[in-house]
């Protein structure tokens, strides 16, 4: 795991992924980083699957900030259709995000984008949308999981989100 240097905390709140770096060594979670210093990848596991989480900050103005979470399942080909007809579902309902099918890959995915003032990330504003985008990509991974082995229909998966707010 890269240290957090002098030179990050020089640059304090004018650099989005100094947010990301602090919050990552509170929280004494092991993370990646690109080399370019706009994506931060980190494992979480959950009750349902395990999450690759993928912070992702815009190169050029420091202006948004992406969060992608890849749960580790795929999905069958026989449950396709009605894994999408979820996905369309539960984006309804979200407050935060959306859910994703990608039919090469056969997975799903969960993905937020918050747009801020460039340079302007603070940790405030970014610990509240992370933990939001986890536990809302926590409960719609399950909710998926759920119909993609059969559990669940789509109606059962959408009420299952209502149930755990």
């Amino acid at each position: 795991m890269d240290g957090f240097s002098d030179s990050d905390f020089l640059r304090g709140l004018s650099d989005g992924m100094s947010v990301v770096r602090r919050w990552v060594q509170r929280n004494e979670i092991v993370a990646e980083y690109s080399d370019d210093e706009r994506e931060c990848a980190m494992q979480f596991g959950s009750d349902s699957a395990d999450l690759l989480v993928r912070i992702v900050l815009d190169k050029d103005t420091d202006a948004s900030l992406s969060v992608f979470v890849h749960p580790d399942f795929e999905v069958p080909d026989e449950r396709r259709g009605v894994v999408l007809e979820t996905c369309n579902l539960l984006n309804v309902a979200m407050l935060l995000g959306n859910v994703e099918f990608d039919p090469d890959e056969r997975r799903v995915r969960y993905r937020y984008l918050l747009a801020y003032p460039s340079g302007q990330l603070d940790a405030e504003l970014f610990e509240g949308v992370f933990d939001g985008c986890l536990d809302s990509a926590n409960r719609s991974v399950k909710a998926l999981i759920g119909v993609a082995t059969g559990r669940l229909t789509p109606n059962e998966a959408l009420a299952s989100l209502s149930d755990s707010e």
